[in-house]
């Protein structure tokens, strides 16, 4: 009793002194801080290689929301100026052949539509004027005469008037909208439809020559359709489309003409069989057939980001360990070359065809994602863009890689981040993150929740137990058929190194997650009340319900060795609900109310089940947010009671 009027009264004097706390006063993370942070993204280098655009997020505090704009940045003066202003969002920059003009979607006037705007500066004009707007994906001809993008299949007559009349009943399985491709003529506005609505299309790249265009084709949006994706090729003035490779399983991705027009590079995954294996960069010659392998021993996932002019080269993107990494591939003696070594996270590349000239995003853990630019071999890098020049300012606690021992002699890698002002010998509380997937991965990058966490005292540990991806094809198939199982042991013997080592003190553990993150804080504390409180996000609890509601089914039959009936006891097993384990650890439990890929009912199931069997639980609902919070004050509700809920049962406990 004494210790929940001691969390009432913590929750009370935040809110009292809300502005205090966002004031960054004693120069830490902060919940306000966090969702204050801009956001780089989606860079493009001009093809002249002298500029680079790009979007930046910001938060529009007035209203209360995300808002992003386009940049242009002059890498000679690395001044940045920027190009768009509405209050809506514009995104997704592409160059005009002749570097004059960019396209950009916005959806400044209700839906998506591509806007022009010159590089030179003035205002914007709308190029498409489509009822469903653009859905995505805008490519320029090489000629610079048309734009090629994707749209939703248009609505016959009959479909228009039972909209008009709300007859807008869905039939599950028939009531469906796919993507199409359409191009416009830049000087016209004329568009022209190219594929029949009848299937979901995907990633349209144009040939050399702008006859052609390949695009990958899935039966449907579902998920579970996306790995029967498969490259198609379409004449660019109409007609029917042509299957690209003769492939039977593999799923296929992202093609990419090289610029002779003789070849077609693609990012190749084994397929529906292999849900979390990894892919590879493969190419095939434009006449189709069958497709070469050119990155299989590397064993992590692979994609193809530009061909070298020549078109001998590829220069592809693929992560490993805790890292990410920039390599190309020769084509003709499949020798890899690492451009960039592991020292970095990189989300975004744009390479120059001369492969001189490389614009990367990249982070490490005392910086948050920034654009730089380098020569090919990374010789020279400079950056060009800060996204947070005063990030400087804050105290961050210091992040390492550090690695353990499981209990079968397995080695487990994760990420440590200590306190700030953290001192050798100290004991300190540790929050455990284990991450979504469960073929997710934890990585040196910036990450402003741990920071959060360290500036309020904390150590957070985010290990990468089996089944994790960046580390191949096997170690990511060892939770099959085992969640909870391997997984949760090597989390357990991170936990047990750390408390050996000095730096946590094993009577003040928490555990938060989202997602597979969410499942395994559900696990935790469902099977050991070593954890004094525990916050799941988004989180698993009964897998045989789970599968019966979720978009992912072939997901489930994948990990679990088939459907619920046929594999019942692996479900039941893997599922935290069935433990009779009485669970004494305080949850606080947040999701979305429209999550789609976790939905409510495992949240409400979970609350439910604490509540009956007496554990103390809150439940709080996020109207409108998918399985990710996208709303800045819903982001920062979570903030605010994640770090609320570990300080009144974890420090507040202790006193």
């Amino acid at each position: 009793m004494k210790k929940n009027i001691l969390c009432l009264f913590a929750v009370f004097f935040l809110i009292l002194h809300y502005p205090l706390f966002i004031s960054g006063e004693n120069n830490v993370m902060t919940p306000y801080s966090i969702i204050g942070m801009k956001q780089i993204s989606d860079p493009q280098l001009s093809p002249d290689g002298t500029k680079v655009a790009y979007v930046l997020r910001f938060l529009d505090k007035k209203n209360k929301r995300f808002t992003t704009d386009i940049y242009i940045a002059d890498i000679n003066t690395r001044k940045s100026v920027q190009m768009t202003y509405d209050l809506e969002n514009d995104s997704s920059p592409r160059w005009s052949p002749d570097g004059s003009e960019i396209a950009f979607l916005s959806d400044r006037k209700g839906k998506n539509q591509i806007w022009i705007i010159s590089t030179t500066g003035g205002e914007a004009y709308q190029l498409t004027k489509l009822e469903d707007g653009v859905s995505g994906t805008i490519r320029w001809s090489p000629d610079g005469k048309r734009i090629a993008f994707l749209t939703l299949r248009e609505l016959s007559e009959e479909e228009k008037k039972a909209k008009e009349e709300k007859r807008d009943e869905v039939v599950v399985d028939e009531t469906m909208l796919l993507n199409q491709i359409a191009i416009i003529d830049v000087n016209t506005g004329e568009v022209q439809r190219l594929t029949d609505g009848k299937s979901h299309v995907s990633n349209p790249s144009w040939s050399p020559d702008g006859d052609k265009i390949a695009y990958v084709s899935s039966p449907t949006a579902d998920i579970d359709d996306y790995f029967f994706s498969k490259i198609y090729v379409i004449e660019s003035k109409g007609g029917s489309p042509v299957r690209l490779t003769n492939s039977k399983s593999l799923r296929e991705m992202n093609p990419l003409w090289s610029p002779d027009g003789k070849y077609i590079a693609f990012s190749g995954h084994p397929g529906y069989d292999f849900w979390a294996d990894p892919a590879d960069v493969y190419i095939v010659t434009t006449a189709g057939g069958s497709p070469e392998n050119l990155t299989a021993r590397l064993d992590r996932y692979e994609a193809p980001v530009q061909w070298s002019k020549d078109s001998q080269n590829i220069v592809f993107s693929f992560g490993t360990e805790v890292y990410s990494l920039i390599s190309k591939v020769n084509i003709k003696t499949k020798k890899i070359d690492i451009l960039i070594p592991k020292e970095k996270i990189i989300s975004g590349i744009s390479v120059s065809p001369s492969l001189k000239t490389m614009v990367l995003i990249m982070t490490d853990p005392r910086n948050p994602p920034d654009i730089w630019i380098s020569d090919i071999n990374r010789k020279n890098p400079r950056r060009l863009v800060q996204s947070n020049p005063d990030i400087h300012k804050l105290r961050l606690g210091k992040t390492k890689t550090i690695q353990w021992n499981s209990f079968d002699g397995k080695t487990i890698q994760g990420i440590l981040v200590l306190p700030v002002d953290y001192k050798k010998g100290q004991q300190v509380p540790l929050i455990v993150e284990p991450h979504g997937g469960p073929g997710g991965y934890r990585t040196v990058g910036f990450n402003p929740v741990w920071q959060m966490f360290a500036g309020a005292g904390y150590a957070v540990l985010a290990p990468n137990f089996r089944g994790s991806g960046n580390y191949g094809r096997e170690f990511v198939r060892e939770n099959i058929g085992d969640w909870g199982g391997g997984d949760y042991q090597d989390i357990m013997a991170g936990v047990n190194y750390l408390i050996e080592e000095g730096i946590a003190d094993k009577n003040k553990l928490g555990v938060e997650g989202w997602s597979y993150g969410g499942f395994m804080t559900n696990w935790i504390i469902t099977h050991t009340d070593r954890f004094k409180a525990a916050v799941s996000g988004a989180g698993l609890s009964n897998l045989e319900s789970f599968y019966g509601t979720t978009d992912i089914q072939g997901f489930m039959e994948y990990y679990h060795k088939g459907f619920p009936w046929e594999s019942r006891s692996i479900y039941r097993r893997s599922s935290p609900l069935t433990s009779t384990f009485k669970v004494r650890t305080p949850v606080l439990i947040l999701h979305g109310e429209e999550d789609r890929r976790v939905p409510i009912s495992q949240g409400e199931e979970l609350y439910h089940y604490l509540k009956k069997i007496g554990t103390e639980v809150k439940f709080v609902r996020y109207p409108r947010e998918p399985h990710g919070l996208r709303e800045p004050n819903h982001q920062l509700s979570r903030y605010n009671r994640m770090l609320d809920w570990f300080n009144c049962h974890i420090l507040q406990e202790s006193k």
